[in-house]
């Protein structure tokens, strides 16, 4: 084992694209050539080159109320592959601006407001089947006073990243106002997704039946999106020839509103000792 090379000193390519969708009510943003290739590069050699298989137990789904349309969100914590945490100080810290400037010119989020931040390899076989659930448009957070968002980027060759975006529609709900006050007992429609698919799909066989697509973002290697954690969405999978592996790294950040950050930036001003060794590394190669 050994250590690997450092971050890249220069990895902004100063010649980025964006591609805002054109949902009236959903901004959800697709960026290319944001980076160097030398950066893209690094990302990918810090990956580990085996992984291994997780023996956390799956829930599926978790249900919280909710009161527009919907009794209940639910989100999966059934993932279609493996994860590895990463340490964002790993990275840049040009990296994590460029990403927190661009979630607040997008979405109007201040990095003021950012209470929490999860960095990750997913890491998702594509000569699979997936479990339904995994397929299920979902959230990732679903509670009052929060802002959830997530970034994606592919660092794989040869592979589309492709991640879809609905909108709840039930064929069978009226279309008038009182449509609006209606709430599904029980858990009928994810029910109905089980009932009307394998346990185990792809994206292209699964049944959604009162699901709208409105949007789908596809990334190569490079192109990252931006968009809201509480968007309906859900990843795009599919046995694929040309790669063995899937992978990408998501970043999951949580903004609260004005008193979730304020008591969030009190706790970090009073653990002083952290924030005088901020800038120490514990250790010092001898060379």
């Amino acid at each position: 084992m050994k250590f690997l090379r450092k971050c890249p000193s220069y990895i902004l390519s100063n010649k980025s694209n964006k591609v805002l969708s054109n949902h009236t009510h959903k901004k959800i943003c697709k960026i290319s050539n944001a980076f160097t290739d030398d950066f893209i590069n690094f990302l990918k050699e810090m990956a580990p080159t085996k992984v291994p298989v997780s023996l956390r137990q799956g829930k599926g789904y978790m249900q919280e109320l909710e009161n527009e349309g919907l009794s209940h969100h639910f989100q999966s914590f059934l993932v279609p592959g493996e994860y590895v945490s990463i340490e964002p100080a790993t990275i840049s810290s040009e990296f994590h601006n460029f990403i927190l400037d661009e979630i607040e010119n997008l979405l109007d989020l201040p990095r003021e407001h950012l209470v929490g931040l999860r960095m990750q390899y997913n890491i998702f076989p594509l000569n699979s089947q997936y479990h339904t659930l995994t397929l299920i448009p979902h959230t990732d957070v679903a509670r009052k006073n929060i802002t959830p968002v997530a970034v994606n980027l592919n660092l794989t060759s040869n592979h589309t990243l492709r991640t879809a975006f609905y909108e709840y529609d039930p064929i069978n709900r009226r279309k008038d106002l009182e449509a609006k006050k209606m709430i599904l007992e029980g858990d009928s429609y994810i029910d109905k997704i089980i009932r009307m698919n394998p346990e185990y799909t792809d994206s292209e066989k699964i049944l959604l039946e009162d699901w709208n697509k409105y949007e789908e973002i596809c990334l190569e290697k490079g192109e990252l999106s931006i968009y809201q954690g509480d968007y309906y969405h859900a990843p795009f999978l599919k046995p694929d020839s040309n790669s063995s592996i899937r992978l990408s790294i998501a970043i999951f950040l949580i903004y609260g509103d004005e008193i979730v950050s304020s008591v969030s930036r009190n706790k970090i001003e009073r653990n002083l000792m952290m924030k005088n060794m901020k800038h120490i590394r514990g250790y010092k190669l001898i060379s």
